[in-house]
């Protein structure tokens, strides 16, 4: 484009940047960055979020702050933007700075963020602490659907915390949270692993009252422990559901 006169236009711009981020090429981003900066061409939040990636990986963290921060206090940054750096940050390790994020966010009143948060902290075994932000997005009225609910019930099931689980369940239900097969899922192979056949009962007649299908996984489960227990009636219902189940897959395949 050089050699032609052409001048480079934005999309040509943040193409570069992004192949100098991906590959790690700090010193060649940043020239770029300020040649942008020369013509006052915008980089986009997505372009944005990867050179955030690149200084992580880079072992950058005071650049890759400062790079945010940039975009922070420009004010321009959507709820999708913050996201994105907290999930940067929060991916890699970085949980202190992902938190920074989230209250940069509430500063421009970004509520939305609070589910990424979540699930981050729920994935880095941390549900007590995203419990605090549940309770953020009570108050806001912001939680829309199961999905910070389920993060949390897993992480708390995954440490063993199956009163902390279930109380979490309750408040879906008091809350009229509409609940999906992948929440009462995690419940019954909590209490099929401990071999609790009351509960596990219990969730699969009430995953039954809501009028959702159980899955392979589900029932594989259920087959396993009231066999072991000596509950081959029920055993011989699952296994029925799963054969149905199968057979229901394999018409669906053959037809397309």
């Amino acid at each position: 484009m050089k050699e032609a006169c052409l001048e480079p236009d934005p999309v040509s711009y943040r193409t570069i940047l992004y192949a100098y981020s991906i590959r790690q090429m700090v010193s060649e981003a940043e020239d770029l960055v300020h040649k942008m900066d020369e013509r006052h061409l915008e980089i986009d939040e997505y372009t944005q979020s990867t050179l955030t990636i690149m200084y992580i990986e880079s072992g950058m963290l005071e650049k890759s702050w400062l790079w945010f921060k940039r975009f922070h206090l420009a004010g321009n940054m959507s709820s999708e933007g913050y996201s994105a750096n907290i999930d940067a940050f929060g991916e890699r390790g970085y949980v202190s700075e992902a938190e920074n994020i989230f209250l940069c966010s509430q500063e421009r009143k970004r509520l939305i963020v609070l589910d990424s948060l979540i699930q981050i902290l729920a994935s880095a075994d941390l549900p007590h602490v995203a419990k605090c932000y549940l309770k953020k997005m009570q108050e806001a009225r912001v939680v829309s659907d199961c999905i910070p609910y389920c993060a949390m019930i897993s992480s708390f099931v995954k440490l063993g915390e199956l009163g902390m689980a279930e109380g979490l369940y309750n408040e879906m239900i008091q809350s009229k949270v509409e609940l999906d097969v992948v929440v009462y899922g995690v419940l019954i192979n909590a209490f099929v692993d401990i071999e609790s056949v009351k509960e596990a009962t219990s969730y699969v007649n009430e995953m039954k009252s809501a009028r959702l299908p159980g899955n392979a996984v589900i029932y594989k489960s259920l087959i396993k422990l009231y066999t072991k227990v000596g509950y081959l009636k029920e055993a011989h219902e699952f296994m029925n559901c799963f054969s149905h189940q199968a057979s229901a897959l394999m018409c669906i395949l053959q037809i397309v």
